[in-house]
């Protein structure tokens, strides 16, 4: 099942304001959403992606598995 991306809501990128220029969705990687085996749900944590970022005061940002679903983008 394709569950649309909610973070470029399906589009599958971003448009700059004031710039005539399309920026790929980091969520779904363009695609517009996430495709869900039948009889699972999308991951509210990773919202599909099967990683998170992780921030750390003054350091770089890095991403990591997600703990919530494994790296799978689903649950269930």
């Amino acid at each position: 099942m394709f569950i649309k991306c909610v973070t470029c809501e399906g589009k599958g990128f971003f448009k700059f304001k004031g710039i005539n220029m399309n920026v790929e969705c980091e969520s779904c990687g363009g695609k517009g959403g996430h495709e869900i085996p039948s009889g699972k749900i999308l991951c509210k944590k990773c919202l599909g992606r099967g990683s998170e970022l992780v921030v750390i005061p003054f350091g770089q940002p890095y991403e990591l598995t997600c703990s919530q679903c494994g790296g799978r983008g689903y649950i269930g």
